[in-house]
């Protein structure tokens, strides 16, 4: 991936210091750990602060270190209770859970279990916790056998 800077503007600020403004744009891929921003680019050869306009609901950093531009998508919203159809014994939620405090059908409360656990009448069992939420959708498995 690589900047590109359009609408440069350099504007004295007194001092020898310089305000550099311009439009950042991004191509279609994100290296890890940000995008690299020589100061070249910018006709400059020190910095002392950068600033960039939140867009899209993204949120940008400067790594002075590494001398790069990260990228931060918006957080997922916080969700107090999401209504789910079971269908095929199983339910997907729609955003990532924090913590399941509770599952509950029309009639009354399941007794969450772990994924090792053997299901049974009225228990939800939560899938395997060692895997990263970001790497499966999160899903229960309702049993609704009689007994």
């Amino acid at each position: 991936m690589s900047l590109t800077l359009s609408s440069r503007k350099m504007n004295p600020l007194g001092g020898g210091r310089r305000m550099v403004i311009g439009d950042l744009a991004f191509d279609s891929s994100y290296p890890f750990g940000g995008e690299s921003l020589a100061l070249t680019t910018l006709g400059l050869d020190k910095l002392d602060m950068v600033m960039i306009a939140a867009k899209l609901g993204y949120t940008f950093e400067y790594d002075f270190t590494n001398n790069k531009v990260k990228v931060f998508a918006p957080a997922p919203p916080i969700v107090i209770e999401e209504e789910q159809t079971i269908a095929s014994n199983q339910v997907t939620l729609n955003y990532p859970a924090a913590a399941i405090l509770n599952i509950a059908t029309a009639t009354q409360c399941q007794l969450l279990i772990e994924a090792s656990d053997t299901l049974a009448a009225n228990e939800v069992q939560l899938q395997p916790p060692w895997l990263p939420a970001k790497d499966r959708p999160l899903r229960f498995m309702p049993a609704h056998r009689e007994r």
